[in-house]
């Protein structure tokens, strides 16, 4: 079984109903004005984090990118690292308009699911978040221009238990996300934090993973930011109706993108 990380979009299929413990993630630029302000400071890594939780709440591109760094030796990694960061603000965005419209967060799918840490109910931004909520704040090491930041969480909240636990996804507790301080601001290093596991069936084998999952992910999320629009403008009359156009959407999204089926697993680089 696959479980979702960062971003999981597991057996979501074009051809046959994918299973319903899909955890899916999407994203977008549109911040209502009603939304607090994002923290501005990066002075420490945790400055950094909390500034990354509130961009990716309140779908602010801008912001999420000004808190990532990679070290560039693989520029399509770090761009579909990037883009799912903005997945997971999408969905926030979708969740934000529902709990506005509809008085709820739960927008309902047959086959997908959105959860990127299911059992944190969330994605980054929930492991963020969960994070500062401790009651003993996280261990942080800085050497230099470069710091680490310990996840004080228990295995639980990422694995789970029972029969569908996911072990891998155990590794988070404990993981280190390594942070650099490009001119004066930490960053949160995606090259030496995330590891991320694609598995995908292309109708063209010869196709480009990379290129096509990137493809699809921006397609997913532009199908979840017309969905979170249409809550916000009224088109979408409750969470069932909304659930409904947007499960249509993402999957033609997958039928554009001649993708079958597509799968991601994000894993610390530096595990628990």
């Amino acid at each position: 079984t696959v479980a979702a990380a960062a971003v999981s979009i597991k057996e979501i299929a074009a051809t046959k109903p994918p299973p319903a413990d899909a955890p899916l993630v999407m994203a977008d630029n549109n911040t209502p004005s009603t939304q607090p302000a994002i923290p501005g400071s990066q002075a420490t890594p945790i400055d950094a984090l909390k500034k990354l939780s509130a961009a990716i709440h309140q779908n602010d591109h801008a912001a999420i990118d000004a808190c990532l760094t990679d070290d560039g030796t693989d520029p399509q990694g770090a761009a579909l690292v990037r883009a799912q960061f903005f997945l997971d603000a999408a969905w926030c965005h979708v969740q934000r308009a529902s709990s506005t419209a509809f008085k709820t967060t739960d927008v309902p799918f047959k086959s997908l699911g959105f959860n990127l840490f299911p059992y944190l109910n969330g994605g980054y931004e929930a492991l963020i978040d969960r994070m500062l909520a401790q009651p003993v704040p996280p261990e942080i090491n800085v050497d230099g221009q470069t710091a680490s930041v310990k996840v004080n969480l228990p295995p639980a909240l990422f694995g789970g238990s029972g029969a569908n636990r996911a072990r891998e996804l155990e590794r988070w507790s404990g993981a280190m996300l390594i942070f650099k301080k490009v001119n004066g601001d930490w960053k949160l290093d995606t090259t030496r934090t995330i590891n991320m596991i694609a598995r995908n069936d292309l109708v063209d084998r010869k196709a480009d993973p990379m290129k096509v999952d990137l493809q699809l992910t921006n397609m997913l999320s532009d199908a979840l930011e017309d969905g979170a629009g249409q809550i916000e403008s009224g088109q979408l009359g409750s969470p069932a109706a909304a659930g409904d156009v947007l499960e249509r959407s993402l999957i033609d999204a997958f039928r554009a993108c001649h993708v079958n089926s597509m799968s991601f697993m994000d894993l610390p680089v530096v595990g628990g």
